[in-house]
């Protein structure tokens, strides 16, 4: 059954269990109740949200802050079948990034080879080095990512080998 619970700092509105928003019967606006419209962003949902001034939100976050208790203070909100659309409450759980990179490599949605496909059809190659995210840039096809995650994986190993 569909739940619903007020936003915290924007009482004119209300998120439920099932990933929806809606302005809240208590603060009607312009005499409209209603399930709010939704914008895309990176693949998620999201909605703006007024308490004076607009400001955009997304709608996992939103349904998290209400829901789910974070007693570990997690930074960020993982979709656990990897859906990014599926905002349901049972879809949802707090993770950290470092989860959050397991979860997506072990599903496959970004795999471990640090090269993959965006959604434009494009490559993007990426790695890490001594703790820290390098992002090595987008590539037109699959050949190339390869070759330059290669290359710099071969001048990092030659630098680590100056005393």
């Amino acid at each position: 059954m569909e739940k619903w619970k007020s936003i915290k700092n924007y009482p004119a509105y209300e998120v439920s269990t099932q990933g929806r928003v809606r302005r809240s019967v208590k603060a009607i606006h312009n005499g409209r109740v209603g399930i709010m419209k939704l914008w895309e962003r990176s693949g998620h949902w999201g909605v703006s949200l007024s308490n004076g001034t607009d400001k955009m939100h997304y709608i996992h976050r939103l349904v998290a802050q209400a829901f789910l208790p974070n007693p570990h203070n997690l930074p960020t909100v993982n979709h656990i079948n990897g859906k990014k659309k599926d905002n349901r409450l049972v879809n949802l759980e707090w993770a950290s990034r470092l989860r959050q990179i397991i979860h997506a490599q072990l599903t496959g949605l970004k795999p471990a080879k640090g090269y993959y496909k965006t959604r434009n059809g494009d490559w993007h190659v990426q790695m890490t080095i001594r703790g820290r995210y390098l992002d090595l840039g987008t590539f037109k096809r699959e050949s190339e990512a390869k070759a330059a995650r290669a290359a710099a994986v071969k001048i990092y190993q030659s630098l680590e080998a100056i005393p």
